[in-house]
């Protein structure tokens, strides 16, 4: 049989280890969001119906970002933006390391003239590159 010190002594316990499960799960953050884009490779020229590889590299400031991805979006026919997203979750400490993504995109262009390239977009550094296509 339990003495009444024994109960108590155990209720304090739960008691303790419940609010821990809280405080844990208070400061648990899991969401997408925008990371940099750090280097964009543009060849300077290209042909009509020639696949182009543009290499890009995405980073984030803290090991608590992971899944980094880059995609194109297009603005109009000849102008498009690079933008990076990555998965950030945390607990309440971020390991310090940088992570980082290296991606290639395949451009193959329709039509001859110059295509334009945004890397980012505010609070990130922009960049530009342009493309001649003959």
């Amino acid at each position: 049989m339990m003495t009444l010190r024994m109960k108590i002594f155990l209720i304090h316990v739960v008691i303790i280890l419940s609010m821990a499960g809280c405080t844990d799960s208070d400061r648990h953050v899991k969401r997408r969001g925008d990371v940099n884009v750090s280097e964009v490779q543009v060849p300077q020229s290209g042909q009509v119906n020639q696949n182009i590889e543009i290499k890009l590299k995405a980073e984030a400031t803290n090991g608590c970002w992971s899944n980094l991805i880059i995609t194109m979006n297009e603005i109009d026919k000849s102008h498009f933006v690079f933008k990076a997203t990555g998965l950030f979750e945390s607990y309440g400490t971020c390991p310090l390391q940088m992570v980082y993504n290296d991606t290639i995109i395949n451009f193959n262009p329709q039509l001859k003239g110059k295509y334009f390239f945004q890397t980012n977009e505010i609070p990130f550094r922009v960049m530009l590159g342009t493309l001649e296509i003959n």
